[in-house]
């Protein structure tokens, strides 16, 4: 009975022994690697990660106790921007266990990897194997991480944001100018090429004195617009061209709506300052002028676009 009982108890210390020695061999770096497409420019992604509401959301998803089987989290989040598509975050939490969540962008594939590193102590990894569900707990939290923050965004984009600013005055402006019409959804393109053909002709003529971009609506219809492209000069130019022709604000009162955003909302915006007119004339076509910020480097989500309603 006693060797009996002194085998069991040898057997018992081996698979201890055994079970300590695979412990402090078994990598203690771990990795969940997902890939998504995204559906919005890079710099949308990069700004909303980076802002207060989704710092604070995946922060307290990580310290629930039913999401997230880990030693609680104890410090602050670190983050910081690697490069231009490529951002990380570090979770510390208690004893030897530390997350990193990377998202590294690929602009020519037009999507993300998101990649959750995290290494684990002699304790946690008997922890671990108590828990074999870790690793799909860590998974789940990552799908939720991209999924809150594509939703976050598209959110956003469906938000029609604007400030009504009231009367201001315009100076008196000579420009270049080129006409089209365009349905709403497709303005910016059209009026985009309208001013590449403005500047070739400019450098050209050897017109060096190009000031603000800004585009006048002589018609502002509910499906087609008239749309002049302008281009400000110092002075009044004959171009001896039939498209593009130099012409003449002369100025005056107007009212003025900032509109926020890329252009979806374009002519949403446009109706508040119409109807913002109310007994007043309207004196002159709209004027909308094209902020420079309103470029691929900068999230359009920050965009303002002035809009103006002269009158008389």
């Amino acid at each position: 009975m006693f060797n009996l009982i002194r085998t069991i108890l040898g057997v018992l210390f081996f698979i201890l022994v055994l079970g300590v020695v695979l412990i402090k061999n078994k990598p203690k770096e771990f990795e969940i690697v997902l890939e998504y497409a995204i559906d919005y420019p890079i710099v949308n992604y990069m700004d909303y990660l980076q802002s207060s509401p989704a710092r604070q959301w995946i922060f307290t998803l990580l310290s629930k106790k039913e999401a997230f089987y880990a030693p609680s989290m104890t410090k602050k989040m670190e983050w910081s921007q690697k490069s231009q598509h490529e951002l990380k975050f570090i979770f510390p939490g208690e004893e030897d266990f530390t997350l990193e969540e990377q998202w590294v962008f690929s602009p020519e594939k037009k999507s993300v990897q998101l990649l959750y590193n995290y290494t684990l102590g002699f304790r946690d990894q008997f922890k671990f194997l108590r828990n074999p569900q870790f690793n799909d707990s860590l998974r789940s939290i990552l799908i939720k991480r991209f999924k809150n923050t594509q939703q976050a965004i598209a959110e956003q984009y469906q938000q029609h944001r604007w400030q009504y600013n009231g009367e201001t005055t315009l100076p008196l402006t000579y420009y270049l100018a080129l006409e089209g019409n365009s349905p709403w959804n497709t303005i910016k393109e059209d009026t985009e090429l309208a001013f590449k053909k403005i500047h070739d002709f400019a450098k050209t003529a050897d017109i060096s004195s190009l000031g603000k971009t800004f585009i006048l609506y002589p018609v502002l219809s509910e499906a087609v617009v008239l749309w002049r492209a302008a281009v400000e000069v110092d002075r009044f130019y004959r171009t001896n061209r039939r498209d593009i022709r130099c012409r003449r604000y002369k100025g005056g009162k107007a009212l003025q709506l900032t509109h926020q955003g890329t252009n979806d909302f374009l002519k949403d915006s446009w109706e508040i300052l119409q109807d913002s007119l109310v007994s007043r004339i309207q004196a002159y076509p709209a004027i909308q002028v094209i902020s420079k910020q309103n470029d691929s480097i900068v999230n359009p989500l920050s965009w303002n676009t002035q809009l103006y309603m002269p009158i008389q």
